[in-house]
């Protein structure tokens, strides 16, 4: 059903006040009642009935614990005094506050009362406090409460039968800084900040805050199916019900997620009203088809008139444009009224700038902007950024620039109007938000002030709302200058002196010189400001209740809402509870061999049926309840045991819970809770325990004594090379390692004769040690086994022969022939030192012989060929393989290939396993390059060869391991091509056009002789000589050109980019960002060419550029300057302009539109039309002037004009009319601002003479304004998978 059928909101009478009470307020009242906190809960008592008090012996004495206020509490009391004889001393202690962070630790305020048990209530005796406690002040009373005397006297009545009572009343006092409730305070709540997306946060409060908007949203159509992270509208609902009825700041993630944003993209900080147009585009796809398709339109759609019309004859012409938002100047005007003034202004077209009217020829023509139709909702950016042409950047306009409460934008009898426009229609507007940006052009931070009643200014600031001043909203963010000791806020770094005019106005103890005054710049100020048309204000701003969201929406965030209130009140009270965490045998056997080799167990990948969420003053008799209720093991069965760190920080099961730790409450077993954690998430406790029952379920059940340990066994077969749990058992400490292998054999499966070796794992970390077992050892005394040891066993391998290695080395028994000169005594001693060392050799090899037979006779001699024959060796390989991916250098998010290799393997065994996955004979064709663990992607810079010694280096980064390594195949071996120099050169056509790259190796110590020399050697006759021109280029403009530089580009390139060019000059240009930057001399090495920072360009020369130029002639630099993409009307009328003046029959005389910021959208170059395809005229130029595309020289006669030189270009180019008609030009210096010239001035008169024949990038250039519309390639000095990143919203 269309809106006009159903609409959304009804429409309001204005008479109804209840109507036109905003939401705001009916929502601080409905939530605060319902979120406010409940003071009783924070209060509490506690009574202690201390029996026996004679008979206490030691010095202090606790109470049990008790829970008041959501924390636990119990009395300390020491019967003698603490240091202070003869005294009382009670204290309140906080049992966890030795180890809980600082924003769980409680403030409290306490009374403590000795309670007259003969006349309760009116002889008691108390005493008054309040403390905050924390790590090193856990208790907090008095040592000297009560004279002892007083305590003991029976008259008194506090001690009765022996037994004192003391009772102790508490009230918990929340911090603020760690429990503010903006819902409580305000009504609304925040949004949480991913890392930068302070700009998202406030554009969608803002749309949040517009009712109409928001019930939109929810009658968007959405399945059952759909989530969050993959369908906009639903997790845009999600959101926006989230922030209606949660009682905490809201996340984002899902929205992101949504928009396919990944978590850079949350770290990259963009345009608000950018993403406010990609936003709402996008909203307008999804809500085609539906009830609320013209809803965005129905609140933001404005439309303008663009008129022209010629002043001594009847030539009219119109366009009707419509707009969602308008841009405002802000430099140069002093308040809203004056950028309205500006964006109305009447532009004169007249002496050179005369209307090429059909018909009637050049006529005088008056061109303007007026507005046909208002919105609803006006939206106005302030045009705060914008181009400094001294600095070549962009800066912020921090200007004082002011705005109203309420807009008429009727005022001056309706000057702002079009005569179409519907004079009923009252423009008179209410500020609804504002959008403040605070900071600089590289950075800053947005929150937006919003008035949701219309009365109430609030600020949100992420997660912060809180109630403000209507000035903070309005007078605070003007811009402009500050006076010291005025609002601190938006002061940027340095004061600014002002003139004499201004009074003296010194700082407090900083005495001014006379008729002087410091002000400093106020960087906050607004950046977008949302009116609310009066009349339709009850109309959009109506409340939306529950039943404006569709029913089947509201059950589905409902039930998501409960969900995350159930978590949140979870989080709340986390410190109340403790998580117990069980361990069985049928735990450990399931993770050793697969996921857990050392050790036993990892408590992180157990089953959620083996956490248990428990108060911590839950009795752990009750406890076993829970478990044998859970798990099916009864009460009496269960035997637990507690986890010990040891000095080789090894976990083992060392000792069973005692009796009376087992009657305690969880929170008494906080001496073994899991200490190894400091965050709020395990502060508070975190009990692991082994659960020890009989595995197998057939297996006996134990009962042991203290002359039996615990051990555990693992058994490690090497042909599967496997290792699997096998259960433990009690055994004598007297007993032999040896007594106990029939046990091993049977828990094993194994006969039980079968012979066996046994290790003891002893640690893991930095290496590991497996340590064999003497089977004669006894268990205890000799082998220090103790329990919760563990022991690996499998069958015994043969001993290698001692004597191998030495036989394996026979050199000794080679002896040298004698020198001629040698004595006979000499010759006959080296004889019989021969003779000795061969009988020596013998012997070795015999021994070798009788033990290899034995070993061949060993009934598992067969183990000795497997890889990993023994346990240690084993386990050794497990520690040290890695899991290795390796991607294409070209294809970084591609899967890849994976190998498993050893983080000990050197680069030549890594490059070697890889080469021989791919199927390539030479491994040192390939390159290796390391991951960068932030970025997700290859480094920038490649590995040289054996750079890294092992692979755990090249898997390291930043301290960070990785598992992924990037690859190239090269096409000569890595040492050879790292002696040489690599230049990645780039091809541009006759029409500057990017067509391919090429790369050229030369030797590291050539020159540019050399490389003349070089490629002259491998290129044909007919290449010879042919000149290449060295040009050094940054950020689209041309610095320095070189006239004498040779240089041949090699043959294949030249074949592959240039088959037309044959017999033509090249020349060869160094780029950075679109600049010629540099001039290479013959002389200079090449080792000195960046090629990974900047671009090198080679082109043909065209033949009238070639040098020498005839007298006269020059070339001059023309770069190519990026302008927003112009509207319809611009474009259509400048194309019209072109067609007249080059004589070309027109359609109809359609006009040019009015040079404002409508049409211009306030970049590029601004200025009259003259003709000619560009829409220039005299004048200096305004906005922006951020180069961009490929810079290109072009040569220019003594007496060419403009109009001349823009047809060359065109051809050039190869730029279609009706394009070329949008394009503007300018005479650009970086001295003085952009000026334009008319087609008929003498271009060459507008360029400083220069003895080159070539123009220098400071002085002066020609600039070419227009759209960009081609592909935005990196910069070759960024890095090579990093792209321009605008906002959009991919699903």
């Amino acid at each position: 059903m269309s809106m006009g059928e159903q609409p959304l909101f009804e429409a309001v009478q204005d008479g109804n006040d209840e109507t036109k009470d905003m939401e705001g307020v009916v929502e601080i009242q409905d939530t605060a009642s319902a979120n406010k906190v409940d003071d009783k809960s924070l209060r509490g008592e506690y009574t202690w009935v201390i029996e026996d008090w004679s008979q206490i012996k030691e010095p202090k004495k606790y109470s049990e614990n008790f829970e008041i206020g959501t924390h636990l509490w119990r009395l300390l009391v020491c019967p003698q005094g603490m240091n202070a004889p003869g005294q009382l001393s009670v204290f309140l202690d906080s049992p966890e506050a030795a180890f809980a962070p600082a924003n769980l630790n409680p403030t409290a305020s306490f009374k403590l009362t000795i309670i007259n048990q003969k006349t309760p209530g009116q002889g008691d005796y108390w005493k008054e406090s309040s403390h905050k406690w924390s790590q090193t002040e856990t208790d907090w009373g008095f040592s000297q409460c009560m004279l002892l005397a007083e305590l003991h006297d029976p008259e008194r009545g506090f001690i009765v039968n022996d037994t004192l009572k003391i009772k102790v009343e508490i009230t918990v006092q929340r911090d603020e800084r760690y429990y503010y409730d903006s819902r409580k305070e305000t009504g609304y709540v925040g949004l949480k900040n991913q890392g930068a997306t302070c700009y998202m946060n406030s554009l969608l409060q803002y749309l949040y805050h517009l009712p109409y908007f928001r019930k939109a949203v929810y009658h968007m159509p959405t399945s059952e199916n759909d989530e969050p992270t993959t369908s906009l509208p639903l997790a845009l609902q999600s959101l926006f019900y989230k922030l209606q009825y949660s009682r905490t700041p809201v996340s984002t993630k899902d929205l992101t997620k949504s928009f396919g944003w990944s978590t850079m993209d949350a770290f990259m900080q963009h345009d608000v009203q950018e993403l406010n147009r990609v936003l709402c585009e996008k909203l307008e796809e999804k809500m085609k088809g539906t009830r609320v398709e013209r809803v965005i339109n129905e609140l933001f759609e404005g439309h303008t008139l663009n008129y022209l019309e010629c002043v001594a004859v009847d030539y009219k012409s119109s366009r009707r444009e419509s707009f969602m938002d308008l841009q405002l100047d802000v430099k140069g005007c002093s308040d809203i009224y004056d950028s309205f003034d500006r964006y109305t202004q009447v532009e004169m077209m007249d002496g050179e700038n005369q209307y090429k009217a059909e018909g009637y020829g050049l006529q005088d023509a008056r061109k303007g902007v007026l507005f046909d139709q208002l919105p609803p909702v006006l939206q106005l950016q302030l045009k705060r950024f914008e181009y400094d042409f001294a600095r070549d950047t962009m800066v912020k306009i921090n200007d004082r620039y002011e705005f109203y409460d309420e807009l008429d934008l009727d005022r001056g009898d309706g000057k702002y109007l079009s005569p179409q426009a519907d004079r009923s229609v009252r423009n008179q507007y209410k500020l609804h938000s504002v959008l403040v940006h605070s900071g600089g052009v590289h950075g800053g931070h947005y929150y937006a002030y919003i008035r949701p009643d219309g009365k109430t200014w609030l600020k949100f600031d992420d997660t912060a709302v809180t109630i403000e001043d209507g000035s903070k909203a309005l007078e605070e963010q003007f811009g402009g200058e500050d006076e010291p000791g005025g609002s601190p806020a938006g002061r940027l770094q340095g004061p600014v002196q002002e003139g004499e005019q201004q009074q003296q106005q010194p700082l407090a103890g900083t005495p001014l010189m006379p008729k002087q005054r410091l002000k400093f710049t106020k960087f906050s100020n607004a950046y977008m400001l949302v009116y609310v048309r009066l009349s339709d204000w009850p109309r959009y701003m109506a409340p939306v209740a529950k039943d404006g969201i569709a029913p089947y929406l509201l059950e589905r965030l409902e039930a998501e809402q409960r969900e995350k209130e159930r978590r949140q009140k979870e989080k709340q009270e986390a410190h109340l509870y403790c998580h117990v965490r069980i361990a069985t045998d049928a735990d450990i056997a399931q993770q050793v061999g697969s996921s857990q080799w050392f050790d036993l167990v990892d408590y992180d990948q157990l089953p959620p049926s083996r956490t248990f969420r428990v108060r911590k003053l839950t009795r752990f008799s009750d406890f076993k309840q829970q478990v044998a209720a859970q798990l099916g093991v009864p009460e009496d069965a269960q035997r637990y045991w507690v986890w010990q760190q040891r000095q080789n920080k090894t976990y083992r099961p060392t000792s069973r819970l005692k009796p009376d730790e087992e009657s305690a409450h969880i929170v008494d077993l906080r001496e073994h809770r899991e200490m190894g954690h400091t965050t709020a998430k395990h502060a508070l406790m975190d009990l692991r325990l082994y659960l020890e029952i009989p595995w197998p379920p057939e297996s006996p059940v134990q009962t042991p004594n203290r002359q039996e340990i615990n051990l555990f066994f693992k058994y490690y077969d090497p042909q599967a090379e496997s290792l699997k749990y096998v259960g433990h058992r009690y055994v004598l400490k007297s007993y032999k390692v040896c007594e106990i292998f029939p046990l091993m054999a049977k828990l094993a499966g194994l006969p039980l004769d079968t012979p066996l070796q046994a290790y003891e794992e002893v640690k893991w970390e930095p290496t590991v040690m497996i340590c064999a077992i003497d089977p004669q050892f006894t268990l205890h005394q000799e082998a220090q086994l103790e329990s919760g040891d563990i022991i690996c066993f499998q069958k015994a391998v043969p001993d290698l022969p001692q004597a191998a290695a030495a036989a394996a080395d026979d050199s000794s028994g080679l002896i040298k022939a004698a020198p001629e000169s040698m004595d006979l005594d000499e010759e006959q001693q080296q004889q019989q030192t021969a003779q000795q060392a061969a009988q020596q050799q013998q012997d070795l090899q015999q021994q070798v012989q009788q033990q290899l037979a034995a070993a061949q006779n060993h009934p598992h001699a067969e183990l000795l060929q497997c890889t990993f024959p023994r346990v240690p060796e084993f386990l050794s390989y497990i520690r040290s393989r890695r899991q290795v991916t390796f991607r294409r250098l070209e294809e970084p998010k591609e899967p890849g290939l994976q190998l498993e290799l050893l983080r000990e393997d050197s680069y030549d065994t890594v490059a070697a396993a890889l080469a021989a996955k791919l199927g390539l004979p030479d491994p040192t064709h390939l390159r290796l390059t390391q991951h960068n663990a932030y970025s997700n992607m290859p480094q920038r810079t490649p590995m040289k060869f054996r750079e890294k010694s092992s692979l755990q280096g090249m898997l390291q980064h930043a301290g960070h391991a990785t598992d992924t390594l990037y690859y190239e195949l090269l096409d000569m071996p890595l040492p050879q091509l790292e002696q040489l120099k690599s230049l990645r050169v780039h091809f541009h056509n006759d029409k500057t056009e990017f067509v391919g790259e090429h790369v050229v190796r030369l030797p590291r110590d050539a020159c540019v002789g050399d490389v003349l020399a070089e490629l002259g050697s491998r290129l044909g006759e007919e290449y010879k000589g042919r000149q290449l021109r060295l040009l050094e280029v940054y950020h689209s403009k041309i610095y320095k050109v070189g006239r004498d530089l040779l240089l041949l580009l090699p043959l294949e390139m030249v074949e592959f980019i240039l088959n037309s060019d044959r017999g033509r000059q090249l020349r060869l240009l160094e780029v950075y960002h679109s600049k010629i930057y540099k001039v290479f001399e013959p002389s200079e090495e090449i080792a000195n060419m960046d090629a990974n920072y900047w671009l090198i360009r080679a082109e043909p020369v065209p033949p009238d550029e070639a040098v020498p130029l005839p007298p006269g002639h020059r070339l001059i630099h023309v770069y190519h300057n990026r302008s927003p993409k112009p509207d319809a009307a611009a474009a259509a009328a400048a194309a019209a302009a072109a067609a007249n003046n080059n004589d070309a029959a027109a359609a109809d005389g359609a006009a040019a539109p009015p040079a404002t910021p409508a049409n211009s959208g306030g970049g590029g170059f601004v200025s009259g039309s003259g003709g000619g395809g560009f829409v220039s005229g005299s004048g200096a130029a305004a906005g922006p002037l951020a180069t961009f595309g490929d810079p290109f020289l072009l040569r220019i006669a003594p007496d060419e004009t403009l109009g001349q030189v823009k047809a060359r270009i065109q051809q050039k180019l190869g730029v279609a009319a009706a394009e070329f008609a949008t394009w503007r030009a300018a005479f650009v210096s970086i001295r003085a601002a952009p000026e334009f010239l008319g087609d008929d001035e003498v271009l060459a008169s507008r360029f400083a003479a220069a003895d080159s024949q070539h123009a220098v990038a400071e002085s002066n250039y020609l600039g070419l304004a227009h759209e960009d519309k081609g592909v935005r390639r990196p910069a070759s000095s960024a890095n090579r998978y990093t792209y321009e990143r605008p906002v959009k919203i991919y699903n």
